[in-house]
């Protein structure tokens, strides 16, 4: 027994001390240490194997083998009376069928989710069940029911002081009135987000250890507050408004270096110039259109040699838009 559990710690330590070089590595390295926890009956580690191969299934995108190991988790759960990894795998099985876009079945177990983390008091497992609940109901098309639940999970987020919680809860409570064509009401949930997300850069800065990534993150969320401020203001009529926004979003896109987000800047910029009947429609338009070019031949390039026949058809493509453009213009 003491040499199993000297090999649970072992794995453990060994964990703890390094990454391994990828995540197909480490996925074996946490199958040998659920083994070892099932071998000397350690629940605790089998608990968290379970949940480290869920996690590693899901980043890779397989989710049916996420929810395999996520139903695992939850049998434990159940059978040890483990109510707060309960509500916790009720939760990721729900993210799960989100991300298969199922929504119908990520609402019922973030349902079950949310009420055992009621009981319990798990705020932040009911918040995130909350937010999840909302964003099923908003692709369902359900936009009231979406409503309903983006402000729960705002209130508890506001409770629990949770700033990016609040940023995300007033963007999708903006998405949702935006669906349901009441712009204005999107307009202040929007800059409610806006408001929150600079004033989190602000205060915290450089000063905060997000790293690149999560600056990156951090700088996108803002942005794409910025572009939904655009497409509220273009939706009221207010087109010269719109542009004020997407050009900052634009902005935001060039700084940390997202073509997709820059792309549909300048596309959000034309169209608002368009329907003006400025010219610079068609400038922002190329630009667009030159965009979408380089994501395209770098989606095609990523581990594979791109012959010139498609490049060719890839620039004949982007003239031929442009070429519509000026016909529209000049009608």
């Amino acid at each position: 027994m003491n040499d199993q559990a000297g090999k649970r710690g072992a794995y453990a330590n060994r964990k703890r001390a390094f990454r391994l070089p990828g995540e197909k590595e480490e996925i074996e390295h946490n199958k040998k240490d659920l083994n070892i926890a099932k071998e000397i009956d350690y629940r605790a580690g089998e608990g968290r194997g379970y949940t480290d191969l869920r996690n590693a299934y899901h980043s890779l995108s397989d989710f049916q083998k996420a929810i395999e190991y996520n139903e695992k988790r939850l049998k434990m759960a159940t059978e040890i009376g483990d109510r707060a990894g309960e509500a916790k795998a009720y939760g990721n099985l729900g993210i799960a069928y989100f991300s298969l876009n199922d929504f119908r079945k990520a609402i019922v177990f973030h349902e079950k989710s949310v009420t055992i983390a009621k009981e319990i008091g798990e705020r932040e497992v009911e918040v995130l069940a909350y937010e999840y609940l909302g964003g099923a109901y908003q692709m369902l098309g359900d936009y009231q029911k979406a409503i309903v639940m983006h402000e729960k999970d705002l209130n508890i987020a506001t409770d629990i002081g949770s700033s990016e919680g609040k940023v995300r809860a007033y963007s999708n409570l903006g998405n949702a009135y935006h669906s349901l064509k009441n712009f204005q009401k999107a307009i202040e949930y929007h800059e409610k987000s806006l408001t929150i997300a600079k004033n989190i850069g602000h205060r915290e800065g450089e000063g905060l250890a997000y790293g690149n990534v999560g600056a990156a993150n951090h700088m996108l969320g803002k942005g794409r507050a910025y572009s939904n401020l655009g497409k509220a203001y273009h939706s009221l009529g207010d087109f010269r408004k719109a542009i004020e926004y997407h050009e900052k979003s634009l902005t935001i896109a060039k700084e940390i270096g997202v073509r997709k987000e820059e792309g549909l800047a300048y596309r959000n910029i034309s169209a608002a110039y368009h329907l003006l009947g400025d010219q610079k429609a068609i400038v922002n338009h190329e630009r667009d259109l030159s965009m979408q070019a380089k994501l395209k031949m770098e989606e095609k390039s990523t581990g594979i040699d791109v012959e010139t026949s498609e490049l060719d058809a890839l620039l004949e493509e982007v003239l031929e838009k442009e070429k519509e453009l000026i016909i529209l213009n000049e009608i």
